[in-house]
């Protein structure tokens, strides 16, 4: 069985001990543990794992509505709801929402390995990335939305031009920013140039109808990480992101 990593998010301190012991035993790395439910959604975006573990009842937030959050924003897809209160109501209630298995406390050793030996023959957690799409043609913006998506990168906003594309990077910070070269109010170009003076890091692309040295060119010189040619094709839109991804490697 591969070695698996988790995530153990529980306000009792010696429970959290306990599964971390327990889990390491079988295979497993604890990478984070979170002691109140406010500040799960912030330490799942700041790692990756593959499996969660979640208490149903946690001062900040509940499992299950945490659980809830994370189904609705495909933060993850192995959630493992954990009790005290082993009940036939709440592990149905836990298996409703979502989770993958309802595990009571106090929980045997044999349970957490029935979980793992499942989680390991699935494929390893990818990094959910985020993007925002800049393309005044709604039809385009649903394309690459729905492209993206099978690529484990989720859509934070869609905006019609330049400008809309500056105001939203402040709070949503994409993972990647994808810009139409031809929009009112500010270009792609012209966006771009911008972008690079705030956020020089950012992973940029340029996508455009025409595909023309002349508009690569532009594009590269502005600071593109990239450039895509609509209609989008699949392949096409799996190399931006894998590349994305290879330069997290780099780092």
């Amino acid at each position: 069985m591969r070695e698996l990593t988790a995530l153990v998010a529980d306000d009792s301190e010696p429970t959290r001990a306990l599964i971390r012991a327990t889990l390491r035993h079988l295979g497993c790395q604890v990478v984070k543990e979170v002691g109140n439910g406010s500040t799960v959604m912030k330490a799942i975006a700041g790692c990756v794992v593959d499996i969660i573990f979640l208490d149903i009842n946690m001062p900040g937030a509940s499992g299950l509505e945490l659980l809830a959050q994370i189904v609705t924003e495909k933060k993850h897809d192995y959630v493992v709801i954990v009790s005290g209160d082993d009940t036939l109501e709440n592990e149905e209630a836990a298996l409703k929402a979502g989770a993958k298995h309802f595990m009571g406390k106090p929980f045997k050793a044999a349970t957490l390995q029935k979980i793992l030996e499942e989680r390991a023959k699935l494929p390893k957690t990818i990094k959910t990335l985020t993007a925002l799409i800049a393309d005044d043609d709604d039809m385009m913006r649903l394309v690459l939305n729905k492209m993206l998506a099978q690529y484990h990168c989720v859509v934070s906003a869609e905006v019609s031009d330049g400008v809309q594309a500056l105001s939203n990077l402040i709070t949503l910070q994409p993972d990647i920013l994808f810009l139409d070269i031809e929009m009112p109010v500010m270009g792609g170009i012209e966006t771009l140039q911008q972008v690079k003076k705030l956020y020089p890091k950012l992973f940029t692309v340029i996508a455009s109808g025409h595909g023309n040295v002349e508009n690569v060119k532009s594009a590269i010189s502005a600071g593109a990480n990239g450039f895509i040619v609509k209609p989008f094709a699949t392949d096409k839109v799996k190399q931006i992101v894998d590349k994305y991804r290879d330069s997290l490697k780099a780092k």
